[in-house]
């Protein structure tokens, strides 16, 4: 962005002197080339008040350069904005304490709970202590002692989180290959994920690393009766 701005600005100075005719035979400061623009905004005011049929054709000429740079660099930023969500599979909101998170894609996603996702197999000593399904939303956690994660999933559509980001980070990454991200929350960490139906969650007592481990043996499983 700097480089563009800068070439802009170049671009506008050198208008400006080829226009008078002075000849250049050095780079002058920004100091100097801000005096330089003062004096030309001075004889153009002198020029429009001599003739304002040529004055209005010269300031037609000497804006048209710098608009189109504008231009430019408007559409360079907005092309760059909407390909970096169009991208990934989430939309994020920050708030002065949370961030909102949202799916960027539903297309052709279930609008219901069709099937629900467990871990399996399972981490040893760990067993399954609840499970919830809903139209919606299912999840089941597992536990050993004080350990514990939960896997939870959401219909794309309707999936729109709360996260906590006073002091946390939202961190991208690649989950099975899916857009995902990570935050740590000291002891408890969360890793969640779009695999082209569903938003898939894993909290738990576990690290990053664990967790992405962990997610390798998330699938699919028919709804219990």
């Amino acid at each position: 962005m700097d480089e563009l701005l800068c070439k802009a600005f170049d671009e506008v100075y050198e208008h400006e002197f080829d226009k008078y005719k002075i000849k250049r035979f050095h780079v002058f400061s920004l100091r100097h080339r801000r005096m330089m623009k003062k004096l030309f905004k001075e004889l153009e005011t002198k020029r429009e008040t001599e003739s304002p049929s040529t004055a209005y054709h010269y300031s037609v000429k000497r804006k048209r350069p710098a608009l189109l740079i504008v231009a430019i660099i408007f559409s360079v930023l907005l092309s760059a904005t909407a390909a970096a969500y169009a991208v990934y599979s989430f939309g994020f909101k920050k708030q002065p304490d949370h961030t909102i998170v949202f799916s960027e894609n539903i297309e052709d996603a279930p609008a219901i709970i069709e099937y629900q996702y467990i871990v399996d197999p399972l981490p040893d000593g760990f067993k399954e202590s609840r499970r919830n399904i809903g139209v919606a939303i299912a999840n089941v956690t597992y536990k050993n002692g004080d350990e514990y994660f939960t896997v939870e999933q959401d219909v794309k559509k309707e999936y729109r989180a709360n996260y906590n980001t006073e002091g946390y980070e939202i961190e991208k990454t690649k989950v099975n290959g899916y857009d995902g991200f990570y935050i740590g929350f000291g002891e408890i960490s969360t890793l969640v994920w779009d695999n082209g139906d569903y938003i898939l969650e894993l909290q738990g007592t576990f690290d990053k690393s664990e967790l992405l481990e962990l997610a390798k043996n998330v699938k699919a499983q028919e709804i219990l009766k």
